[in-house]
């Protein structure tokens, strides 16, 4: 039987000085890619109960200016499923991105099973678009193909979009969670005012400056899911 656990992990962000500034030199998250090569990750004890877990979770914002100075965001998800039985596969092989107002950079997506077999995204073809009612593209939707009981799923896509001046993530989901990570990527002349709601685990706040940058990361090992068994 599942029971609902009444935890909360919610990041309030709100931008509260945006001075102007130039061009950024570099956008930091056109770098970003998955290991090429790489063995599953191991499966916590206990934990082959649940029909899928998050392995791996990193969701970051990159703020930057663009050639004619307006500000923009980069927005980084890449997730890591590892699925425990048939319903799991039908459930999360089938991946909706939501791009409403966005453009889309880039997408990435493979199964990698127990053998070591890895299918690709093969192509664009493979993706359809979700419109809303008034016509405009709300999802690029897809499916991961290959996908294997204790398999996993990995996808990760990059989306620029206008910034907003304030925004709210949750991080926790139904299915437990490992390997967290939320990351601030922005020019030093912005300013920020975030507000953190969490009653479980332990967090890992890292704040730096590197080169014209600054960078804010949240790193949890662990998030229980939203329910127990």
């Amino acid at each position: 039987m599942l029971f609902t656990r009444y935890l909360i992990l919610v990041i309030n962000l709100f931008l509260i000085s945006n001075l102007w500034a130039n061009p950024s030199l570099s956008i930091q998250s056109y770098q970003y890619d998955w290991q090429q090569i790489r063995p599953l990750y191991p499966l916590a004890k206990g934990q082959e109960a649940y029909p899928a877990i998050i392995q791996k979770y990193t969701h970051s914002y990159e703020y930057y200016y663009n050639e004619a100075g307006k500000l923009k965001v980069i927005e980084l998800v890449h997730k890591i499923i590892r699925v425990n039985n048939q319903e799991a596969i039908q459930e999360y092989s089938k991946i909706h991105i939501p791009i409403a107002g966005a453009k889309v950079l880039k997408i990435k997506a493979r199964s990698i099973n127990q053998d070591g077999e890895i299918t690709n995204l093969r192509d664009k073809e493979q993706i359809k678009e979700l419109s809303k009612s008034q016509g405009e593209v709300a999802y690029k939707i897809f499916a991961v193909e290959g996908v294997k009981k204790g398999g996993e799923i990995e996808f990760f896509y990059m989306l620029e979009l206008d910034y907003q001046i304030s925004g709210k993530l949750v991080l926790q989901s139904e299915i437990p969670s490992h390997n967290v990570n939320f990351e601030i990527i922005s020019p030093e002349s912005l300013t920020f005012d975030t507000s953190i709601f969490f009653l479980f685990s332990f967090f890992l706040c890292i704040f730096y400056y590197y080169f014209f940058y600054i960078l804010f990361i949240l790193h949890s090992t662990e998030i229980p899911s939203l329910v127990t068994l």
